[in-house]
């Protein structure tokens, strides 16, 4: 542990970094930490977050600007779990425990070195990869999200005598249902017709359509 506060600590007035490359020194400080899981819980949240850190220590993103790389993650579960465990699977195996009365008891076990050479071709690649899905897709759909829901609030706000604090959660849980409010929200909302519902879904499935995004962006970059 204390190998790997010293490499995230490193800084560029001190000699330089071991590693310059920003993606892969990202890569083995996030990687690195949750292979040593020194919590019993959060490791995987802070793992996360250690990508943003040295990202952002670089200076590579102006503004202070995240890349929402764990939402990304989150969406290809499968192959993050293949590089976690393509390190803890075979790292594992060179451990030996034995049966205590409260918790089993370490026999044997590799020392550090697994955990301070470990080869991190295989996590470089997917973050590299999880950065470029982040930034072309994942971005631009944060930062509609805002005027997507001003639009349909704006819209259904008009035409609708619905309290504020309703409609502002409306739009947001039919947004996160993929435009179509679920059966379990609607019961929330049972002095709401059937037609004032399907209203609202149909708004909000146009205001955060990224095709009209675009042409009201066109309409108004068209304007003298």
């Amino acid at each position: 542990m204390r190998g790997w506060e010293a490499f995230i600590n490193e800084q560029t007035g001190a000699g330089g970094y071991r590693c310059p490359n920003v993606l892969v020194r990202s890569a083995c400080a996030a990687f690195g930490f949750v292979y040593l899981h020194p919590f019993l819980d959060g490791n995987g949240r802070i793992h996360r977050f250690l990508i943003h850190h040295v990202i952002n220590g670089a200076r590579r993103l102006n503004g202070g600007a995240i890349v929402p790389v764990s939402a990304v993650f989150r969406r290809h579960e499968d192959l993050y779990l293949d590089v976690l465990n393509g390190f803890s699977r075979p790292t594992t195996r060179l451990w030996r425990y034995a049966p205590g009365e409260d918790a089993p008891h370490v026999v044997s076990s590799p020392g550090g070195r697994p955990y301070r050479f470990f080869d991190a071709t295989g996590e470089v690649r997917f973050l590299h990869r999880m950065l470029i899905e982040a930034v072309r897709t994942e971005l631009p759909r944060e930062l509609h999200w805002p005027s997507g829901f001003d639009a349909a609030f704006e819209q259904l706000n008009g035409e609708l005598n619905l309290p504020r604090p309703d409609l502002s959660a409306l739009i947001r849980m039919v947004q996160s249902n993929n435009g179509r409010l679920s059966s379990n929200k609607r019961k929330t909302y049972p002095h709401l017709p059937d037609e004032v519902i399907a209203r609202i879904e149909e708004v909000v499935r146009e205001a955060f359509n990224p095709a009209s995004a675009q042409t009201s962006g066109d309409d108004e970059s068209s304007q003298p």
